[in-house]
C-alpha cells in the first residue's frame, strides 16, 4: 500500500508553495539526529499546538489538504492527517492517512510505524483534547476507531497495547 496517499490536486503554484512550506517546517523542527520516536513526538506536538480545527466544513474543501493546513494553520481531520503523513514520510518515517468511523462519525487519522510496530495517532483529536491524547495508541485504547475496508491490512498491524504502556511493561518486567 502506498504510504503517501495524498489524494488532492493542487495547481502548480500551490504544489510548489506546499513543498516549500513543508521543507521550511521540517527545517524548523530540527529533526536531524533525532530518534524515530523523537521525530514523531515533535511532529505531533507541533501540529497539536499550531493547527486549529476548522468548524462548519461539510463538503470537500481546501481545508482537507496539507497545503491549506500549512498555509492557514486550520484544517478538518483530513488536513491534519495529511499533514502528519507528509511530515513523517518526508523525514524518513512511515505513516498512513486512513479513514473510517469514530463513534459513527466519518473521520481521518494516522497509522504510524515506530520501531517496526504500528500505532494510531489522531492529530485532530490531539489538537482538540491535548497533544498526547491519542499518540502512539494501540487498539486497546482506541477500539472506537473502525477503518474503511481498504485500510484493513495496515490496521491489522496496529499493536494491541499503546506504545507508552508497552514501554512501562518492559521496564517493570511484565
Amino acid at each position: 500500500m502506498d504510504n503517501n496517499p495524498i489524494k488532492y490536486k493542487l495547481d502548480s503554484s500551490q504544489a510548489i508553495r506546499e513543498e516549500l512550506l513543508l521543507k521550511n517546517l521540517i527545517n524548523s523542527l530540527k529533526l536531524d539526529g533525532c530518534s524515530e520516536y523523537e521525530k514523531i513526538y515533535k511532529i505531533n506536538k507541533w501540529i497539536s499546538k499550531n493547527i486549529k480545527y476548522k468548524h462548519g466544513i461539510k463538503k470537500w474543501s481546501i481545508y482537507h489538504t496539507a497545503y491549506s493546513t500549512l498555509l492557514n494553520h486550520q484544517a478538518v481531520c483530513t488536513g491534519f492527517a495529511y499533514l502528519m503523513t507528509l511530515l513523517i514520510n518526508n523525514t524518513g518515517g512511515e505513516c498512513y492517512c486512513v479513514t473510517g468511523y469514530v463513534k459513527k462519525q466519518y473521520h481521518s487519522w494516522c497509522i504510524v510505524k515506530l520501531y517496526d510496530k504500528y500505532y494510531y495517532i489522531d492529530p485532530t483529536y490531539n489538537a482538540r483534547a491535548g497533544w498526547f491524547s491519542c499518540f502512539l495508541a494501540g487498539k486497546e485504547h482506541n477500539s472506537i476507531y473502525k477503518v474503511d475496508e481498504k485500510y484493513k491490512d495496515i490496521d491489522s498491524k496496529v499493536e494491541k497495547i499503546s506504545y507508552n504502556k508497552l514501554k512501562i511493561k518492559e521496564k517493570i518486567g511484565r
